[in-house]
């Protein structure tokens, strides 16, 4: 079964990434095979790279599993094939090799579509961003769209290191 975005059915700037949804117990495959089509139509396309997937101790929920400082971690997305510019639809993808998740983790396969760069200039400092007059090419929020922030943290955070955000929408 393929995994069709539902959104942007031409798949222009979307990515695929792999997400934990629940923590498994240990492990660390890698993404062996793999099969998706391009913006241009072309199924078949493989992502590139000889992924590998986070272990237990950092496969928390909502992390992406693909991303870090390990060898075959590529973050946030997968790695396309060629100059694809995004993917229309996923048709299927194999972990072996590495280690198999055990327990009862579940991870989730996502299209996405980044909207934009925010770039928060000092850790712990708020920094507030006008997505109409500081991003007067931001595009448009599909309705029903499921939103969400990717961080990317280049240092230690701890629990007293907290990432507050809010956002304020308007539509006409």
């Amino acid at each position: 079964m393929a995994i069709q975005n539902p959104r942007y059915q031409n798949g222009v700037g979307c990515e695929a990434m792999f997400v934990a949804q629940t923590q498994p117990t240990a492990g660390g495959p890698t993404l062996s095979a793999s099969s998706y089509t391009n913006t241009a139509g072309t199924p078949g396309r493989a992502f590139q790279g000889g992924v590998t997937l986070g272990a237990t101790a950092d496969a928390y929920a909502t992390r992406i599993l693909h991303s870090g400082n390990a060898a075959g971690r590529y973050g946030p997305y997968l790695p396309r094939q060629g100059a694809d510019t995004g993917i229309q639809s996923i048709q299927s993808f194999t972990w072996s090799g590495g280690t198999a998740y055990t327990g009862t983790g579940v991870g989730a396969l996502c299209i996405v579509k980044s909207l934009g760069d925010v770039l928060i200039p000092a850790s712990g400092m708020y920094s507030e961003r006008d997505f109409v007059n500081q991003f007067p090419s931001f595009p448009e929020v599909p309705d029903n769209a499921c939103l969400g922030f990717l961080i990317y943290s280049t240092g230690a955070t701890s629990a007293n290191s907290p990432f507050t955000a809010n956002l304020d929408v308007g539509w006409a």
